[in-house]
């Protein structure tokens, strides 16, 4: 069966194939179920901010890590999902639709996850959109999945019936309650010292349920401390490593994620750079 000519048009005007939309990477690998995530240019470098709540990790944003060799292509290609994303939303939600049903196809019907933020942080919850019939009736042919046509006010009701877990990590204030009774589970993460809107917002997460995951000055290799106590959050709890996977879901409650400091190639920190990013 042939694409819709909308998805068509797409794929030859931004350079992009619903096939690999989405990607692994080597933390996603680890985790216990196929997943997959997608990954759009962080912060405003698509000259639009696909991270309201970006402030230190501006400076050390993981988009920029990786190997040098694909840097390059790396960024173009993520340059092209932004600006689908900004030139024509729904298209976008479209498309991404189509992206998650090929990989949902792909992994057999089984059980699988998504990350939508990849290097962005958008509030999917809230991003409504409508499916169109054609896109629907080819998913439907192609890989015998049913997405009823029509209005949804987000993506993840589109999956609803289906054995997907969606999950990210966030630096913006959502609705918590809204996001816990889609099924989409969220970790809050701490900006390091110096962004008071972030600690604000991270109290409010923590109050609410989530855990906060936030950077420790720890070499690959070390173990993180046991527990932490955050004076500036008033936030006293263990903390799990989130190294040993990117599979949030399943993480215990009411837990500090830690995740070792990590230092994009060619940037340059000073000792107290460091313990500015990090809990301690």
């Amino acid at each position: 069966m042939k694409l819709p000519e909308t998805i068509r048009g797409i794929q030859d005007t931004f350079g992009l194939n619903y096939r690999t939309f989405l990607s692994t990477n080597p933390k996603t690998e680890k985790n216990e179920i196929p997943t997959r995530i997608l990954h759009l240019v962080p912060a405003d470098l698509s000259g639009s901010n696909l991270c309201q709540g970006a402030g230190n990790c501006r400076r050390i944003c993981l988009h920029f890590a990786g190997n040098p060799a694909y840097f390059n292509s790396k960024q173009r290609a993520r340059m092209r999902r932004a600006k689908l994303y900004n030139e024509a939303p729904q298209f976008f939600l479209n498309f991404l639709v189509l992206a998650i049903a090929y990989e949902y196809h792909n992994n057999g019907g089984q059980l699988m996850a998504v990350r939508l933020n990849g290097t962005s942080d958008l509030p999917y919850e809230d991003l409504a959109f409508n499916l169109s019939a054609k896109v629907s009736e080819f998913i439907a042919r192609r890989f015998g999945i049913t997405i009823a046509p029509g209005h949804y006010d987000n993506i993840l009701q589109a999956f609803q019936d289906l054995s997907i877990k969606f999950y990210d990590y966030t630096k913006i204030e959502r609705d918590w309650q809204k996001c816990r009774a889609l099924g989409y589970h969220l970790t809050f993460s701490f900006d390091g010292y110096g962004n008071k809107r972030n600690h604000k917002i991270c109290r409010e997460a923590w109050q609410n349920g989530l855990n906060i995951a936030a950077a420790f000055n720890v070499k690959k290799g070390r173990d993180l401390p046991a527990e932490v106590y955050s004076n500036l959050l008033g936030i006293e709890a263990p903390v799990h490593d989130g190294d040993l996977s990117d599979y949030r879901p399943n993480d215990p409650m009411g837990r500090i994620i830690g995740l070792r400091f990590k230092i994009p190639r060619k940037a340059t920190f000073s000792g107290s750079d460091v313990l500015r990013f990090c809990m301690c």
